[in-house]
């Protein structure tokens, strides 16, 4: 990432993760919604989000940063996959997605970027397009909330309605 996060004074945080993907019809949508333990850093004019991916997310042990500044974001994986994707609002991106497999080509146009990230609380929420080697993939969102951490017992109990909520456990 390149990022010197180290130096910077940081706040551990509750975050809020929900993704959604619709395929190129639009019918069907996938989401997927997790409460991680992460980190906010502030180093002017950037807020750095970072947090460690789950086996919920389906890429484990993946280390990624929301870098905020300003209108725009760009989102950092560093682990077994690599990426960086950039979102600015009517501005389409070409990055490079690399997995254990390989690497592709991803473009990224973004429809809406938001972010409030000035308090204790805030809120990142991207809504972008899509493609790998020019192709359509389909429509995707990106929401994730922050707020302070609180004890062990309540990170626990609030990820277990996550879970509830999202039908992986009963």
């Amino acid at each position: 990432m390149g990022i010197a996060l180290d130096v910077l004074t940081y706040q551990d945080v509750l975050l809020t993760i929900r993704g959604s993907q619709s395929d190129t019809s639009g019918d069907d949508e996938r989401v997927i919604e997790l409460m991680v333990e992460g980190r906010i850093y502030r180093d002017e004019p950037h807020v750095y989000l970072t947090y460690e991916e789950s086996d919920l997310s389906g890429v484990e042990g993946v280390q990624t940063m929301l870098d905020v500044e300003g209108e725009r974001v760009t989102l950092y994986r560093t682990g077994e996959i690599r990426t960086s994707m950039v979102f600015e609002e009517g501005r389409r991106y070409q990055s490079v997605y690399e997995t254990p497999l390989g690497r592709m080509q991803m473009g990224i146009f973004p429809n809406s970027v938001y972010s409030s990230v000035d308090g204790e609380e805030g809120e990142v929420a991207l809504h972008y397009q899509l493609d790998f080697g020019g192709r359509f993939i389909g429509n995707n969102t990106l929401s994730v909330t922050y707020r302070p951490c609180g004890s062990k017992d309540m990170v626990k109990t609030e990820y277990m309605q996550v879970q509830q909520q999202t039908g992986m456990i009963s």
